[in-house]
């Protein structure tokens, strides 16, 4: 009912009725309120003047005051958005005059509001005064709305000038609202703001640099800081990107070293790595805000030039990510590493095996004396990539000796990741008795289930392609597996059953192109669709003889409310649907809007196959591929279990 008197009143342009309610000391303050709405309504119809409202200013209700000083400062700015403020505009404004003095009101929020109205006024005259309000000493930081109120102020009635120099001023309440207003300017003055002694404000600086819009004139400034405010995540990792960005010799060694020093906490040296790891070909999506900011690819010179005095250091860094990380960039870049520090990385025993193993390929590369001794101290280890990677120098080296290595790793406990390289390995060591040998314990079923795809896939290796027989038999097996996948359409498939890599499995599930198997799937609450069943527990209620059935012959295992039915009944209606269930002479299905549907059996003509929307993934994974997703469902016990880690 106030509402809609306040709209009558102000259709009519009743501006003496609503003046007379609005001064009325002794009305109920509700009334007043809208009485000032409706004046505020008609000032922006310009069917009355400010002054209308300004002699409320000094109304004993704080609340009309307040609200006074809102409804006729509102019309000259939407400031309180994320829209970028401009600067003041170099006029003096006529409210400014009365406004100021409102600036002593005993009332916070009446401050609040005179603050606000002064940052819509955008006149410098009003700078001092605002100042004086921000700088007395019971304010905090964490006065939010009197920040935003100040910040808002400043933001539109100082000058650049004068807001830089206050990154100096003895109030941290004032630095911070003159730092925030700078970042609402989208002022590159911002910057003198980075060096602050208070972590949080530094961080704000940042923010306003590198987010939203960023200012790329304070970019640099910001990436020059780095190893600054280590303490700040925020500041840190936001210093990382502005190198990351910039590109330079310089950024890059920065990067480098704060990589390096490891004194920053652990999850910003890995932000660092990611940085480094990206360097050369950078991103679209912005590694700290995942905005689309895209970047040219880079002259790799840089970062090798950048990586150079540290490698050392960081080849032998505590972090184990850090040294992996090293010699994958080292390796990239084709950055000659000395064979003392290689090989003390080699003998480290603390050191993981995959980087021991790079190390080792990495003195074979470049030919380091000793070799044969050190490839026999890692086909020793019991790690697998140390084994692997010597078997791998031995084939190129030693055939004769590589070939006795892999026999006995064969006929040892050895794990099946190395069993299954040892046989990739024989085309390399030109082993022919030994595949003539595997491949006939093949045929008369003598290998192990989870070494058949290796020993079949290595048969088919170019370096045999003069072995008539292994011809013969690679293409006696495939006509008689297609042959029977006319009954059994898992026959070609069998093969990659068992044996399968599940970290291998985790990738080709969640990133293969063609597969897109998170187009209708997804594990637990992951990435992914809710189109096909939920995974997430799938390696607990199946085994993977129906795992491999599902993923090359998906007609056949169908789960229920996830296959397509059409009906005809009796009557020639037609119902169509996702397929639920049948029973107790009931069929459910579910139609496109999501309502379930059960009709008798007894009344259907006709009926579709029970049809899947998966496609055969027989057809765009490789077997091998097929083997490792298999592997990887089988991990997939349900609850917070989202299979194995990369």
């Amino acid at each position: 009912v106030r509402m809609k008197a306040q709209f009558e009143l102000v259709k009519r342009t009743a501006l003496d009725e609503l003046s007379a309610v609005a001064s009325k000391v002794d009305a109920p303050q509700l009334a007043r309120l809208h009485a000032i709405w409706g004046i505020g309504q008609l000032i922006r119809q310009e069917k009355a003047e400010d002054s209308a409202l300004v002699g409320l200013f000094g109304d004993p209700d704080p609340e009309v005051r307040a609200q006074s000083v809102k409804t006729v400062t509102d019309r000259y700015g939407r400031l309180l958005g994320l829209d970028l403020i401009p600067a003041p505009s170099g006029e003096s404004h006529a409210l400014a005059a009365p406004l100021i003095p409102m600036l002593e009101d005993p009332s916070q929020r009446v401050r609040i509001q005179v603050l606000l109205g002064l940052g819509r006024l955008r006149d410098t005259a009003a700078t001092d005064a605002i100042l004086n309000l921000l700088a007395r000493k019971e304010l905090v930081v964490s006065l939010t709305a009197l920040r935003h109120a100040g910040t808002t102020a400043l933001a539109g009635a100082a000058t650049t000038d004068k807001l830089a120099s206050l990154a100096n001023h003895e109030s941290l309440f004032v630095r911070t609202c003159a730092s925030l207003a700078l970042g609402r300017r989208n002022d590159p003055a911002v910057a003198a703001f980075l060096g602050d002694s208070d972590d949080v404000l530094a961080g704000d600086a940042a923010r306003a640099i590198h987010d939203d819009w960023m200012i790329p004139d304070a970019v640099p400034a910001l990436a020059a800081q780095l190893g600054n405010h280590l303490a700040h995540e925020g500041f840190t990792r936001r210093a990382i990107n502005a190198n990351h960005r910039i590109g330079t010799a310089e950024a890059a060694r920065r990067v480098v070293a704060l990589v390096a020093e490891e004194e920053a906490p652990v999850t910003l040296l890995e932000a660092g790595l990611e940085s480094l790891a990206h360097w050369n070909r950078p991103l679209d999506l912005d590694l700290v805000t995942g905005q689309y900011r895209p970047l040219s690819e880079r002259d790799p010179a840089v970062l090798a030039e950048a990586l150079k005095p540290h490698l050392d250091t960081l080849l032998t860094a505590k972090l184990s990510k850090i040294r992996s990380a090293a010699m994958e960039l080292a390796t990239e870049l084709k950055i000659p590493i000395a064979n003392e520090t290689l090989l003390a990385v080699f003998n480290n025993a603390e050191a993981e095996g995959p980087l021991r193993a790079t190390a080792l390929r990495s003195l074979a590369a470049q030919e380091a004396p000793g070799l044969d001794t050190l490839v026999t101290s890692a086909l020793a280890e019991k790690d697998d990539s140390l084994q692997i990677a010597g078997l791998d120098l031995l084939a190129k080296s030693n055939s004769d000796k590589a070939v006795s290595e892999i026999v006995r790793r064969l006929e040892s406990r050895s794990s099946v990741a190395v069993k299954q390289h040892a046989i990739r390995t024989l085309p390399a060591a030109q082993a022919t008795d030994m595949m003539r040998a595997l491949f006939s314990d093949l045929g008369a079923g003598k290998i192990e289930p989870a070494l058949q795809l290796d020993v079949f896939e290595a048969a088919k290796d170019p370096v045999f392609a003069g072995q008539a027989e292994f011809a013969d038999t690679i293409l006696s097996l495939e006509t008689a597996w297609q042959s029977a996948a006319a009954t059994d359409p898992l026959a070609p498939f069998r093969l990659a059953l068992e044996g399968g890599d599940p970290v291998h499995g985790k990738s080709v599930l969640l990133n293969h192109p063609a597969a897109q198997c998170t187009a209708c799937h997804r594990i637990g609450d992951g990435a992914g669709s809710s189109v096909g069943p939920n995974l997430k527990d799938v390696g607990k209620r199946k085994d993977r003889l129906y795992l491999l059935q599902s993923l090359v012959d998906p007609q056949s295992v169908i789960a229920p409310g996830f296959g397509n039915l059409a009906l005809t009944m009796k009557d020639e209606t037609s119902i169509a649907g996702q397929f639920l269930g049948e029973k107790d002479g009931k069929v459910s299905l579910r139609d496109a809007e999501g309502k379930e549907i059960t009709v008798d059996a007894g009344e259907i003509k006709e009926r579709t196959p029970v049809i899947s929307t998966m496609p055969p993934m027989g057809f765009i994974l490789q077997k091998n591929e097929i083997r490792d997703v298999v592997a990887f469902l089988a991990t997939l016990k349900g609850g917070k279990d989202k299979g194995v880690d990369h």
